[in-house]
């Protein structure tokens, strides 16, 4: 079912907020700085694992794309500015229950929408809090990194 792996795709992609912030150099000294550099180096590797979402999804690669994304955003906990630190946690957490489900259904992206718990995944991402973390990551990666944010289309 490409539809039912586009639309988890598409639900995490919207939901880690890190992934709609675009590249740019805008970024100067102190933490600030140092931490908007790791925000546009999450975007540039969230954006090379993009292609293993496209057309049929190979499950290792599957696996790799988002245990790759779980580990940077796990080290975007450290160090976090005060600002969007529950924000990062909260995405962390998200990412983490990802996995932990994906892994259940051994990355098969049809198995998974076949099953209950793609319901709760996708609650859990489109949710309240989801969103207003997310909001909040996009507003600093805008206000503070300078890095613009890209307009999606679904």
């Amino acid at each position: 079912m490409k539809r039912s792996s586009t639309l988890i795709v598409g639900a995490l992609l919207a939901t880690v907020a890190f992934t709609g912030c675009g590249d740019d150099d805008k970024s100067s000294g102190g933490s600030s700085g140092d931490y908007c550099a790791r925000i546009a180096a999450y975007k540039a590797k969230s954006d090379e694992l993009d292609v293993v979402f496209s057309d049929t999804p190979d499950p290792a690669k599957v696996e790799d794309a988002f245990v790759t994304m779980q580990t940077m955003i796990s080290d975007m906990k450290n160090g976090a500015p005060a600002e969007i630190k529950a924000d990062v946690i909260t995405m962390s957490a998200a990412i983490d229950n990802v996995v932990a489900i994906f892994s259940k259904y051994d990355w098969d992206f049809t198995a998974l929408a076949a099953a209950p718990d793609f319901a709760e995944l996708q609650d859990q991402l489109a949710g309240a809090d989801m969103q207003a973390a997310s909001d909040r990551l996009e507003a600093y990666s805008t206000s503070v990194c300078g890095i613009a944010s890209e307009t999606t289309t679904a």
